[in-house]
């Protein structure tokens, strides 16, 4: 199967590689962390995280209305982990956007700012994504409203982490139709009340529902998207998104109210 990495995932290679055939993986892993970025390479690298922001950011939509349509069918176990990779990927975009880059070499994952002479740096955790979601919170722990407070003592991010853990892995069998404890409270309002108005209120929340256990995890992701789509206008960066991708995402999002999707569509943002 053909993958196709990240343009800056590339460009990182060839900074070490160049024309010299050297494989990459051959590469010591000392030369990263004392290697800076010139001025040239900077703005190279930060022209192609821009590019990517596109990409980031449709995924993170698209993860979200996934679990829209599996809430409505009692799918609670595939909606948990949709929200999580919704969580992931806005987060990447939002990166992107901040001009910080992933990259993996190997074993070893790296951040680096897009600015002239600054070193690659290992990042707290190996895997791609428990790394990415440290990078954020170490770099904007003072920045994130939704790290200004925590569920029990943990972070957002680690709780949504946990949530998709247990659905994956901690638990033996996936339950639907019937709703984990985390899902109960959300699954009656949506009985009770319909998908638009809980995304309504989701959408609508002063920064409460998100940080209560009983609302998380829809409220979390919910909130973590916005925040990316607002990043997106405040940085006025270009979203290229193609027309058959848009089509897709309204026909998904016709159960929400206009208010929801101009929040998180930044196609439809005024």
């Amino acid at each position: 199967m053909s993958i196709n990495k990240s343009r800056s995932q590339l460009y990182f290679e060839r900074i070490f590689t160049g024309s010299s055939g050297v494989p990459f993986r051959q590469i010591p892993k000392t030369q990263y962390e004392q290697t800076y970025l010139t001025k040239q390479q900077a703005q190279d690298l930060s022209q192609l995280l821009e590019s990517e922001i596109s990409s980031y950011y449709y995924k993170a939509l698209l993860s979200y209305m996934e679990c829209i349509s599996a809430l409505q069918n009692n799918l609670f176990s595939w909606a948990t982990v949709r929200l999580y990779y919704s969580v992931f990927y806005a987060i990447k975009a939002y990166l992107a956007c901040n001009g910080i880059a992933i990259l993996r070499a190997e074993r070893k994952l790296y951040y680096i700012k897009t600015k002239e002479n600054e070193f690659f740096k290992r990042c707290a955790d190996t895997t791609d994504h428990k790394g990415t979601i440290l990078t954020l919170c170490k770099l904007f722990k003072n920045n994130d409203l939704l790290l200004s407070n925590d569920i029990d003592g943990v972070n957002v991010y680690q709780w949504m982490m946990r949530r998709r853990e247990e659905v994956n892995y901690r638990d033996m069998d996936f339950h639907d139709p019937n709703a984990p404890e985390f899902w109960t409270d959300i699954s009656n309002e949506i009985k009770s009340q319909g998908i638009k108005k809980v995304i309504d209120k989701l959408v609508n929340d002063d920064w409460l529902y998100c940080f209560q256990d009983e609302y998380a995890v829809l409220g979390i992701p919910t909130k973590r998207l916005i925040l990316t789509v607002d990043e997106i206008h405040r940085r006025s960066k270009f979203i290229d998104i193609d027309d058959d991708k848009k089509q897709l995402i309204d026909e998904m999002s016709s159960v929400l109210s206009e208010n929801s999707t101009q929040a998180i569509e930044i196609w439809k943002r005024t």
